[in-house]
């Protein structure tokens, strides 16, 4: 017979949730007053029901999983930088060009933008 406490540390869970899961399966218990005892038959229902809920049933499950989700993020990171970097080009290459357009603009407005003192010129003799 084991104590709650004994089974949440094999299971690896809290005393609380052991108990709560005791009480959900209405596993088989002796109340004592140093707290509730559990036959082995109640601690491989309660063992069994945490293995169902549990996707990992050993700790190499979850190291693969976790190293095929490392890979996976490195993948994408390193396909997102060079995109960035591309992104980065793209910009740097149209900030040329606006400044060339800007020069354009400004350079074509000065030579189309008639003196004042040509105006007035123009104006009197007509």
């Amino acid at each position: 017979m084991k104590t709650v406490s004994e089974i949440a540390k094999i299971i690896g869970v809290s005393s609380q949730a052991v108990r709560m899961q005791m009480y959900k399966l209405n596993v088989p218990r002796e109340n004592t007053p140093k707290g509730y005892l559990i036959d082995d038959d109640g601690v491989k229902m309660l063992v069994d029901a945490y293995k169902k809920k549990s996707r990992y049933t050993n700790l190499t499950d979850y190291k693969s999983d976790t190293e095929r989700i490392c890979e996976v993020l490195q993948s994408q990171w390193a396909m997102l930088k060079s995109e960035l970097i591309e992104k980065d080009k793209q910009i740097e290459e149209l900030h040329a060009r606006l400044a060339e357009a800007h020069e354009i603009i400004l350079s074509g407005s000065k030579l189309k933008k008639p003196s004042k003192l040509a105006r007035a010129d123009g104006a009197g003799g007509s």
